[in-house]
């Protein structure tokens, strides 16, 4: 029988660590974007400035605040400070039928400067209530400060503040401008709230750009790839090591069919090579790992991958220019995959006659299309595979005697999941005996 196989090349191409300790540090950290925080719970900032034993203070710093020594930055930021009041319990069942108001004031410092001065409010009055309220700066600075000045709590009955009194540690005394309609209190009973999940955090939000030696290969600058088989439905999941100063990553990829393989001279297959590594797919994507359903007959699938960052080193301040690494030389023996009967990638469908077809997306979103056909080259089944959302979907035509298209059954999902692939599907429409549809 006759295959048909058309391989279209559109390449378009925080968990917070939050524990219930006093001041907490912790990386949050996706492609080119990290976050430090750190935080302080209710309870720790209550007990500071009740007893004015010391002062609740949080301190976010950035251990990557440096240069590489040799006038050029290793790094580029572009960084924020931010300090947050959050309520975080989502099914807020220690607040069911009770309304709460929290004011936080607060001072950022860095080295001795104060670089913002605020409030922040939560509350459970307005719409149902505002679980986080926060500010964000601008700041280029290798460690922040946030000093809590008051702590002000209306629970629906009274208006209370607590106060971090620099006048006398030993008193609440006020010596401060409270919010309005509040008054500090030294009587600790008095100061009661139901919400127990509240926090105050600093973070640093840094889009850092790390240096990308672009006259390097992704191999010669540490990186590995990989590919795992063991996925099933003839799917190969090919990963890859991150390396510094990458923010997104090129597979590049193609198949060479076997009957090619075996009766091509090697002059012949030097020339093929050549013309399939200018002309192979390329897909981009932000993260190390990309999933391939193997629609190919028998022969040989290979691939290869660069990083890709940026210029950060004089251009001005214009750091939008992307720069690659160099394509590694194809390793054709560990970077291929075998597809063969008795492999773990067998030829797709090979008693059929098929084509396929593959449009592309960004962050290597794609959708894929294999249409079948019988052996009068009528189309008779298409399926298509959404791989962004693990959706497939099946239409089918059914002929009458003559070979005219009498019936085009609308697209329709799998409801097996074992089914949810590119191969035939026997009998996807039945008729009111549960037998396949046939006009």
């Amino acid at each position: 029988m006759l295959q048909i196989k058309n391989l279209k090349r559109n390449a378009l191409m925080m968990i917070i660590l939050f524990i219930n300790i006093i001041v907490i540090n912790a990386q949050e950290q996706g492609d080119n974007i990290v976050s430090f925080v750190s935080s302080m719970d209710r309870v720790n900032i209550e007990d500071m400035l009740f007893q004015q034993n010391s002062i609740p203070e949080i301190v976010i710093e950035d251990p990557n605040f440096s240069n590489n020594g040799m006038g050029l930055p290793a790094y580029l930021y572009e960084k924020e400070v931010s300090i947050h009041l959050i309520y975080g319990r989502e099914d807020r069942s220690d607040i069911e039928g009770n309304e709460f108001n929290i004011i936080v004031g607060y001072d950022l410092i860095s080295s001795t400067s104060i670089i913002k001065s605020g409030e922040l409010e939560i509350s459970n009055t307005d719409e149902g209530g505002e679980v986080e309220n926060a500010v964000k700066i601008p700041a280029n600075y290798s460690e922040v400060k946030a000093i809590i000045k008051y702590w002000c709590i209306n629970d629906g009955t009274n208006s209370y503040c607590l106060v971090n009194s620099d006048n006398d540690p030993n008193t609440n005394d006020c010596g401060i401008t409270l919010p309005s309609g509040y008054t500090c209190i030294t009587d600790a009973t008095l100061f009661d709230l139901n919400a127990d999940d509240v926090r105050v955090e600093l973070k640093f939000h840094i889009n850092q750009h790390i240096f990308l030696d672009g006259a390097a290969t992704y191999q010669e600058l540490g990186g590995q790839t990989f590919h795992d088989l063991s996925q099933g439905d003839n799917k190969a999941l090919i990963t890859w090591l991150h390396i510094p100063g990458a923010e997104k990553y090129e597979l590049k990829y193609f198949f060479v069919d076997q009957y090619f393989l075996d009766n091509a001279s090697q002059t012949e297959k030097d020339a093929y090579f050549a013309d399939k590594l200018k002309k192979a797919t390329i897909i981009e994507t932000h993260k190390n790992w990309h999933e391939l359903t193997m629609t190919y007959p028998q022969g040989e699938f290979y691939y290869n991958i660069r990083a890709v960052g940026r210029f950060i080193n004089d251009v001005g301040e214009d750091f939008s220019k992307p720069k690659w690494t160099k394509w590694s030389d194809w390793d054709l023996t560990n970077n291929k995959i075998v597809i063969a009967t008795g492999q773990d990638i067998e030829p797709f469908e090979d008693n059929k006659n098929w084509q396929f077809t593959a449009s592309f997306a960004e962050e290597g979103k794609h959708k894929k299309v294999v249409s079948y056909f019988d052996g009068s080259m009528r189309n008779r089944q298409t399926i298509t595979h959404l791989n962004d959302a693990d959706v497939t979907l099946v239409a089918e035509t059914d002929y009458s005697l003559e070979g005219q298209s009498v019936i085009s059954i609308l697209p329709a999902p799998v409801s097996n999941p074992i089914d949810n692939d590119l191969y035939f599907k026997d009998a996807f429409n039945k008729n009111n005996l549960g037998a396949a549809y046939n006009y």
